[in-house]
């Protein structure tokens, strides 16, 4: 949980506990049941401050909290097309928290929506061509900021190691030339050495 005090955490398991009590079944079940009409309704609740995002750090966290939960691989139906949007304009912020969040939003979709539904709807495309590069980007920077490994660069090259998979015809395509880059440094090497060797075509 990300709440602002220790009160309005224990506050907030209490409502999940009371739901799960009175339904008779856990969260993730009660997230996914009926096409995920719970999880779209929540959804529908933080759209206005997912909108200004910025400003409502708390929504964001609640989102990635919320998808958290959602079982594997049981994310689809409408909700995908709303998440979407979001998980775009929060990756693509300059703030590094945001990019953070953002991965960790990126991961939760591309294990928890079934693979055949994010490649017929377009949604694999609009991941890999929109997302990759920037992830792409934002290991690169930081990795000349912080030569080491640090978390955020760790959570960005695992969200770009899974966006890749979602179709790896598309992704070599997107990605043809890296393999003729000079080296840069050790910790854009090894992602680029590992993205490569996970999308390359089966001989």
């Amino acid at each position: 949980h990300c709440w602002s005090s220790a009160e309005h955490r224990a506050a907030a398991d209490q409502v999940a506990s009371r739901l799960q009590q009175e339904q008779g079944s856990s969260l993730a079940q009660l997230l996914v049941a009926e096409d995920c009409q719970l999880l779209q309704q929540v959804v529908a609740q933080l759209q206005p401050q997912l909108k200004q995002f910025p400003r409502h750090p708390a929504a964001v966290a609640a989102l990635v909290w919320l998808l958290d939960q959602v079982p594997r691989p049981q994310l689809r139906g409408p909700v995908l097309a709303r998440l979407l949007p979001h998980l775009l304009n929060i990756t693509e912020h300059w703030m590094p928290h945001c990019k953070v969040a953002g991965c960790r939003l990126i991961l939760s979709v591309v294990t928890s929506a079934p693979a055949p539904e994010l490649v017929f709807y377009g949604r694999a495309e609009l991941l890999w061509e929109v997302l990759l590069p920037s992830l792409v980007k934002f290991v690169y920077l930081s990795s000349w900021r912080d030569p080491g490994t640090c978390d955020s660069v760790q959570l960005a090259s695992v969200c770009i190691q899974e966006v890749a998979s979602c179709d790896p015809a598309a992704a070599r395509t997107l990605c043809h030339d890296l393999h003729t880059l000079t080296p840069v440094n050790n910790t854009f090497d090894t992602l680029v050495t590992q993205m490569l060797a996970s999308i390359a075509a089966p001989s």
